[in-house]
């Protein structure tokens, strides 16, 4: 793979995170707070005022990652979590026109699947899941080393499967800890690492919902490997042995026998991945 210079932009409802990526490494970023209570063209300004400050030259492509539903062919954000006025914004037509380079679209978990192939662990694997743990549960699938989106970036979303009452986000997310043990998971994974047995529990509980999610990725997908995301993910072995121990159970053992489960090893995923959407149109 040929690299070039990208720019890569991860849409927050709190911080707009933008940075110029030159030979596949960050060589500047502009942080600025997100106006997410903002008519939609303030919060357009502030973005292309970030891009304005990244662009050159050599810049071949723009990758945006936005936390909501995106049409990628046009490149329209249909909807954003916590920016109420982005409502059917043609993010692509706008900063093409500014900036006359292309420009792609998609969602947040989408483009941690893209970075990760392009830039992390996924370069090893043909087909896998990349599975951001966080305040939500968000996914991206890879098949034949490109992201499948389906129907408006809808593909992947396997925290809105059904699970137990609710939905496996509400018990494999940062949802669990707050919910069942008004707590966070770092606030765990720090008493797990002091040695307290009682926060072990709690993570090896979180790690036993993440299994049966796992054993049901594998009974549509079967993916080559899993690759974990997201503030929680730095958990990962607090709740690991759990959840392997759950997964052995999956129906299929020669789906399991050569699965890779990994936590990601990269801290800017979040603006890398929206670059390699320039890669993966391709």
């Amino acid at each position: 793979m040929e690299t070039v210079n990208l720019i890569g932009i991860d849409i927050g409802g709190t911080k707009i995170n933008a940075c110029r990526i030159e030979s596949n490494k960050i060589a500047n970023q502009v942080l600025v707070q997100t106006p997410a209570k903002e008519p939609e063209e303030v919060v357009l300004k502030s973005l292309s005022d970030s891009v304005e400050k990244l662009i050159n030259k050599d810049v071949k492509g723009i990758g945006v990652g936005v936390p909501g539903m995106v049409d990628p062919e046009h490149g329209i954000v249909k909807q954003v979590q916590n920016i109420p006025s982005w409502k059917e914004v043609p993010l692509k037509k706008y900063l093409e026109n500014k900036f006359q380079i292309p420009v792609f679209v998609n969602n947040d978990a989408n483009c941690f699947a893209a970075g990760e192939k392009y830039f992390g662990y996924g370069k090893k694997f043909h087909h896998f899941l990349g599975i951001t743990l966080g305040t939500g549960l968000g996914g991206g699938i890879i098949i034949h080393d490109s992201l499948y989106n389906g129907l408006s970036t809808g593909a992947g979303e396997v925290g809105y499967l059904p699970y137990k009452d609710s939905i496996f986000e509400h018990y494999c997310s940062s949802q669990f800890f707050s919910h069942f043990y008004q707590t966070t998971g770092l606030a765990v994974h720090k008493r797990v690492i002091q040695g307290d047995k009682d926060a072990q529990k709690i993570m090896d509980e979180f790690g036993f919902h993440l299994g049966e999610l796992i054993k049901n990725i594998c009974t549509i997908l079967a993916p080559e490997a899993i690759i974990f995301g997201g503030s929680i993910s730095k958990s990962f072995h607090s709740f690991e042995k759990s959840m392997m121990e759950n997964v052995q159970t999956f129906s299929f053992p020669s789906v399991i026998k050569n699965l890779k489960i990994i936590p990601s090893n990269i801290n800017d995923i979040a603006v890398l991945g929206a670059a390699a959407l320039y890669y993966d149109s391709l």
